[in-house]
């Protein structure tokens, strides 16, 4: 009872009376919880975009003691992410994620600083080489991307669910990066990799309790059991990177992250004079990897194949397409890109369908900064709702339908950069904090798609129209969203 009337008494104090005023936004639920009872969790995304209709592109909320601005909006987004992209370019002070990760890695450091800038260079250095349409990364995606093409041709006739095949897919495409060789599915690497992804998941998820640990930090050593899977994930961290030293030090042939890590632990060969790399940097940047470059890709790609099985005239157009590019039946790789508009399109149109990361990764301003003509302050919270822009039916007058050809002009050719609907899509983030392995993801999904349709019609269930949609069949998993469990057929092409 006493530690109830402490917690009690230090949020009471904790919640300063707001310098947001200026800011409109709903009215306060609970003095204590704030908005916290108007949330819903489990569509956090569509609650918040539905506030930006009634309040504008900028409004605030509070979440126990935390004040937040919530942005939405191309112009906005655009201002804040990419005009104002320093100012706000902070993470938020989350104590959860501080614990697990020591302030340190190129996702959740709180200060995008001289240490933030070398570790993110480093990360850009190797995933460059894998990311430029290099053989190197031809070899890694193509490789993978077979075993997945083997496991589905063993379910010809049989209702499959795709899940796991893809998951460890694009599983072993990071260990791939991390250790330089290739996994195996049992392969205790691969695995560990597994169970640090599972337990990001639980740290990402803004579940009420998960906010009560970030307002008081000391409830830990209550070693209450929503405590201990945080625990864990430390253990599993610990663990990954003992693995990947071992390999890079018995395999020293292995071109890998973890190689390129260890050459700058206490090295002075770093992007800033004089600084050099600590072990848990090293460790954190792999950490980084694991669940940034898997939890994304695999959500994402679980759901296009889904909305493929509903959309056969979408599947014909792609086939078609490499038929016209490959008559000789050989199979897609990267340098067939941009001669294949429509299968490229496709990709965008997933990306924004699915909007995988509805809220991108949270920021801080470290300045003042003006968004919109609001000013906000130094030291707030900001969301950036990228799923209520994906989906504003004033930019895209049908965001509910699974349509490709909105990115292609009259002529077939994707839309450019500049055209509304790409100034709109924003499922990487953008600016300073825009996400390090896009153009890994990219290249991967092109590929195991083109190839996937080249080798199999997929088809639903019958009877089954369970197609998700921008607002049913998701389910909250963390900062994504994951598509429900379906199943489909692969039927193999003749």
């Amino acid at each position: 009872m006493a530690f109830v009337v402490i917690s009690m008494v230090i949020l009471f104090i904790k919640i300063k009376k707001s310098n947001l005023k200026h800011i409109p936004g709903p009215d306060v639920a609970n003095f204590l919880l704030g908005h916290i009872p108007l949330v819903d969790f489990e569509a956090t995304h569509r609650n918040l975009a539905d506030w930006s209709r009634k309040y504008g592109p900028v409004y605030k909320l509070r979440l126990l003691h935390k004040h937040v601005v919530v942005v939405s909006g191309q112009e906005a987004l655009h201002e804040l992410l990419v005009k104002k992209g320093v100012q706000a370019g902070g993470r938020p002070d989350i104590f959860r994620v501080k614990y697990v990760t020591e302030n340190s890695g190129v996702i959740a450091n709180v200060i995008p600083d001289a240490k933030w800038k070398a570790l993110r260079k480093i990360s850009q250095r190797h995933l460059k080489q894998f990311g430029d349409g290099i053989s190197r990364l031809e070899q890694l995606i193509v490789s993978v991307g077979d075993d997945m093409l083997e496991q589905f041709r063993g379910t010809e006739g049989v209702l499959c669910d795709p899940k796991q095949t893809v998951l460890a897919t694009v599983m072993k495409s990071i260990s791939f990066l991390l250790s330089g060789q290739r996994a195996t599915d049992d392969d205790p690497l691969l695995n560990t990799c597994k169970r640090m992804e599972d337990q990001v998941r639980y740290l990402t998820f803004n579940h009420p309790v998960m906010l009560i640990y970030d307002c008081f930090p000391w409830l830990r050593f209550l070693r209450l059991k929503s405590w201990q899977p945080i625990e864990d994930l430390v253990v599993t961290r610990d663990k990954l990177w003992k693995m990947l030293k071992q390999i890079a030090t018995d395999r020293p042939e292995n071109e890998s992250l973890a190689k390129l890590m260890l050459s700058k632990v206490s090295s002075d060969d770093v992007d800033s004079p004089g600084d050099s790399l600590r072990e848990i940097d090293a460790n954190v940047i792999c950490l980084n990897l694991t669940f940034a470059g898997t939890s994304t890709t695999t959500c994402t790609f679980y759901a296009l194949i889904n909305l493929l099985a509903h959309n056969p005239n979408v599947q014909e157009k792609i086939y078609q397409e490499t038929c016209r590019v490959l008559p000789d039946g050989s199979l897609v790789t990267l340098q067939n890109k941009p001669t294949m508009p429509y299968t490229s399109a496709t990709i965008l149109e997933a990306l924004r369908y699915i909007s995988t990361v509805p809220l991108g990764v949270p920021h801080r301003s470290i300045a003042d900064v003006e968004i919109s003509g609001f000013l906000i302050p130094n030291d707030t919270l900001i969301f950036s709702n990228l799923w209520a822009i994906h989906h504003d039916p004033i930019v895209w007058g049908d965001p509910e339908r699974f349509r490709p050809e909105r990115f292609l002009d009259d002529d077939g050719h994707l839309v450019p950069a500049d055209h509304i609907y790409r100034k709109n899509l924003m499922p990487f983030g953008a600016g300073t904090r825009v996400c390090v392995g896009e153009s890994l993801a990219m290249a991967r999904l092109f590929i195991w798609m083109a190839r996937l349709i080249q080798t199999f019609v997929i088809a639903p269930a019958e009877g089954n129209d369970r197609i998700i949609t921008f607002c049913e069949n998701y389910i909250p998993n963390g900062a994504v969203l994951e598509s429900k469990p379906y199943h489909v057929y692969f039927s193999e092409r003749t």
